[in-house]
């Protein structure tokens, strides 16, 4: 782009028009972005089906077995290393080889493991900047005792300091050869045949050699989409370096003085940011991009030149079946990158039409995945430049609408699951949740992405959300209510969502909320029409599920605002439990009794409001035995923890 552009040497403002659409735009929208989301997080999730897929690209780096050797005797390791030493990734394959339940950790800025969870037969994940000596020391303690694990990788060398426990199970990993992390992913990712052919091509070479092996990671993708257009061929190869250098001297040639007009610039752009758009809304993206960079009209023409047939008669593009897209691999994001590191005064003008162009596709047919589309070519964007400030303004401003929100619900949760930008989207998050800072609409937007991000790290988000739900927004709380009973919805992460919201309802802020998404939960009915929470906990059988499960009864039933409905689900346990021992499921009895039981402990209210309405639902029909039986045993389990009680027979004996 020349020096003489005017696009390209002054500001001009963006035109934006406001456009509200009704029915039932708003769920195709969410329903596209929420399937891609979906396959965005599995990406980072720890289930079997990620690991197994992760493994197969794992090149071992130096340091590993010995990595090995220190977990197996403490059950700790510390894998010190810079990036691209597969730290992570390493971490995955050492908890893995063990046959344990992974589980990632995400603590609180500043809140380095403090206090980790300690689950028998679990694998830990934690990521820390400065490892806390002493706190690992105490947790791998516990975890011995629990035959589980942790692998912490930081960037810090604590090999350095002799004498500690650090130092002692610290393990320095160096990068793999950058061959063997070539012939892993070939070996993944295409039939042994090509994958043959390609490892033998000595003009990869020199680019393969030192590479850094995310480098290496990329320059595989870009084969495997290169393979099928033009085969293994030399062809191929040509196309794969280009893109691989991101078309650099081809993007130099292609935006020099005179080579390309203005128009046609505007138009790569556009497409860039739209690709694999309709022929309408990529046509409606360059005019719009046309007009926020003050593109001179044509006479006899739009902006964008003469109709959609200007987008087929471009070098660069095809327009088959109707949908725009670049002939090149990976040239979206090359044209992207080149402008915004190349023209930095017209990348600013470019983000804002990026963030207003939603009001302009918003009424066409395909708009809900054209806009989905948008959504993720902004997040990634975002995340490849490390551009907070790109998520805020999409967030913001795509938040407002009820259509767009689930745009910025997408860009919120990519964002704040990236390994770079994910901490400062959560400290953003954080804060404005913890001040109650902006806009409803965007308060809304961060609980509804607490709920998708949270599926890996759930600590994370609930405090966020527990933060949010003292909002006096309704539909804030709604959203936070709403977001909690998703993330227990995952039987992943259940027992670590019930845990923290047990500590949730125990304090002032936003207790209501929790212990309204406490009972939500509780009222949970399996395939069988039962409590399924009832069964869960007769499945596992652990104190901690039993004690989160007692605090959010305890709270429940003492806040005046979940009261009544508390008593009528206790109702409903109560009959779930009768029907249990009738039917000689004392399992299912005993959790009913040991939950609302245990709930006595530790505040004397809870004990009368227990009985309130344990008398309520015994008179409800003539008693019988077993019924008599049940609300005896419960009462006496209650009154046996009450502190009240508790507290007058210790001074009776005394």
């Amino acid at each position: 782009m020349t020096s003489s552009d005017p696009a390209f040497t002054d500001n001009s403002g963006a035109v934006a028009s406001n456009v509200n659409v009704g029915g039932h735009f708003s769920q195709y929208v969410n329903s596209t972005v929420h399937q891609h989301f979906q396959e965005f997080i599995r990406k980072h999730l720890l289930d079997p089906a990620h690991v197994t897929k992760l493994l197969r690209t794992y090149e071992p780096p130096p340091g590993r077995d010995r990595a090995a050797e220190v977990l197996g005797g403490h059950h700790a390791v510390v894998l010190v290393g810079g990036e691209g030493t597969g730290r992570r990734t390493t971490a995955v394959q050492l908890l893995h080889e063990r046959n344990v339940t992974l589980h990632e950790l995400a603590p609180e800025p500043g809140q380095d493991m403090a206090e980790p969870p300690c689950e028998p037969g679990c694998g830990y994940l934690y990521a820390a900047d400065v490892p806390a000596a002493a706190a690992i020391e105490d947790h791998a303690t516990r975890l011995r005792a629990n035959d589980s694990y942790l692998v912490v990788w930081t960037t810090q060398d604590v090999t350095q300091h002799a004498g500690t426990f650090v130092a002692d199970i610290g393990v320095r990993l160096d990068k793999p050869l950058s061959e063997g992390v070539f012939r892993r992913h070939l070996d993944a990712r295409l039939r042994p045949a090509e994958a043959a052919w390609w490892r033998a091509c000595q003009d990869l070479e020199p680019i393969i050699k030192d590479a850094h092996p995310s480098d290496v990671a990329r320059l595989v993708e870009l084969i495997q989409h290169t393979r099928s257009v033009h085969g293994c061929t030399d062809a191929a190869v040509a196309a794969v370096i280009a893109a691989y250098r991101n078309w650099a001297e081809y993007l130099q040639a292609t935006f020099a003085p005179s080579a390309l007009d203005l128009r046609e610039r505007v138009r790569l752009i556009a497409v860039a940011m739209l690709e694999d758009a309709p022929e309408p809304a990529a046509y409606e993206a360059v005019t719009m991009l046309g007009e926020v960079l003050g593109l001179p009209a044509e006479e006899g023409h739009g902006l964008a030149g003469a109709g959609t047939r200007f987008l087929r008669e471009g070098a660069e593009t095809t327009c088959d079946d109707g949908i725009v897209r670049f002939v090149k691999p990976a040239f979206a994001e090359s044209v992207l990158d080149y402008v915004a590191q190349t023209y930095p005064r017209v990348w600013e003008q470019v983000r804002a039409w990026a963030v207003d162009l939603p009001e302009r596709l918003v009424s066409g047919l395909d708009a809900p995945s054209v806009l989905a589309r948008l959504a993720r070519t902004v997040a990634n964007l975002a995340i490849r430049w490390n551009d907070l400030d790109l998520v805020r303004r999409a967030a913001v401003h795509w938040s407002a609408d009820a259509v767009t929100r689930p745009l910025a619900v997408e860009v919120i949760g990519m964002a704040a699951l990236d390994p770079v930008l994910g901490r400062r989207t959560r400290q953003w998050m954080y804060d404005s949740a913890y001040y109650r800072r902006g806009e409803k609409a965007t308060l809304t937007a961060f609980a509804e992405a607490c709920a998708k991000y949270g599926t890996i790290y759930p600590e994370n988000a609930l405090t966020r959300l527990r933060h949010l739900s003292a909002d006096d927004s309704e539909t804030v709380r709604n959203a936070v209510r709403q977001a909690v009973t998703e993330l227990a919805g995952d039987e992943r992460i259940r027992l670590r969502v019930l845990d923290a919201l047990g500590s949730w309802v125990q304090g002032a802020k936003g207790r209501i909320v929790g212990c309204d998404a406490f009972l939500d939960v509780m009222e949970w009915r399996d395939d069988h029409d039962r409590l399924a929470m009832i069964g869960e906990a007769a499945r596992r059988r652990t104190y901690r599920l039993t004690e989160s499960l007692s605090q959010g009864w305890r709270a429940a039933l003492i806040d005046p605002a979940t009261a009544t409905r508390a008593r009528t689900l206790i109702a409903a346990w109560l009959d779930d439990a009768l029907t249990s021992r009738q039917a000689d499921d004392e399992g299912r009895a005993r959790v009913v009794v040991r939950v609302l039981g245990q709930a006595a402990r530790e505040d004397a209210r809870y004990l009368p409001r227990l009985t309130q309405a344990v008398d309520a639902w015994y008179g409800r029909v003539d008693p019988a035995p077993d019924r008599t039986a049940l609300r005896r045993t419960l009462i006496d389990t209650a009154s046996s923890v009450d502190p009240l009680l508790s507290a007058q027979e210790g001074e009776g004996a005394a």
